[in-house]
């Protein structure tokens, strides 16, 4: 439906907001915006072709110059898609007038990044952090570093990340069952992981593990693959 837009000499066109591209964490794709094509010139325009970008780049949309007609003073939205990267493009309309004539009109289209990835984006940087895509899937994370990286752990718990399993030890007495004889307590033992995210194949400490075992014996060992 056309609408009222300030005073202009023929045809203008304009896109009023930055369009943020859009991020799913996974994914970056270009956003939308609204280009207000304005019309006030003498008769009747029939608006027909809009551009945005230069040639390789370009994004062209082919409108229905029957029912995007506009009289003097009126306005008509289209919906128009931003870059994949930040920056400013061109942004073309043409239109025919009632007697033949093609008029044309530019502007720019200005794309930005999505907020909510510039703000996680800070956010690692401010943790010191690693921001890149990762795993199989490919996925933008940051990966800050942990402050108790190293530090000797025996449950996930006493971790910010995870307990990663060195071997065993002789536990305690009496921290756990009594053990027959010519075997021993023991429990696991390991430190903790120095980044947030772990990918690849670890064996982890989930909890305090106690098990009364011949001495020398080989324990076996749960191997987590993240990828």
């Amino acid at each position: 439906m056309p609408t009222a837009a300030p005073s202009c000499d023929g045809l203008s066109v304009t896109v009023g907001a930055p369009i943020a591209r859009e991020w799913s964490g996974a994914l970056l794709s270009a956003g939308s915006g609204t280009a207000i094509v304005h019309w006030c010139g003498p008769g009747v325009v029939a608006v027909e072709h809009i551009e945005i970008g230069e040639i390789g780049e370009r994004v062209a949309y082919e409108l229905d110059p029957s029912v995007c007609r506009l009289g003097p003073g009126e306005s008509l939205r289209a919906r128009v898609a931003g870059a994949r990267d930040p920056g400013t493009a061109s942004i073309l309309v043409r239109g025919t007038t009632e007697d033949g004539r093609i008029v044309e009109a530019r502007g720019e289209v200005i794309s930005v990044d999505d907020p909510d990835r510039l703000a996680a984006m800070a956010a690692c940087e401010a943790c010191a952090g690693i921001w890149a895509p990762v795993g199989m899937s490919q996925t933008e994370a940051c990966d800050c570093p942990t402050s108790d990286g190293g530090q000797r752990c025996l449950r996930q718990a006493d971790c910010q990340a995870a307990c990663i399993l060195d071997g065993d030890e002789l536990a305690p007495a009496g921290s756990g069952p009594s053990c027959a004889a010519g075997e021993e307590l023991r429990r696991r033992v390991g430190h903790c992981h120095d980044r947030q995210l772990l990918f690849g194949c670890h064996s982890r400490i989930a909890d305090i593990t106690l098990e009364c075992v011949r001495p020398g014996a080989l324990r076996q060992r749960t191997t987590v693959c993240v990828d």
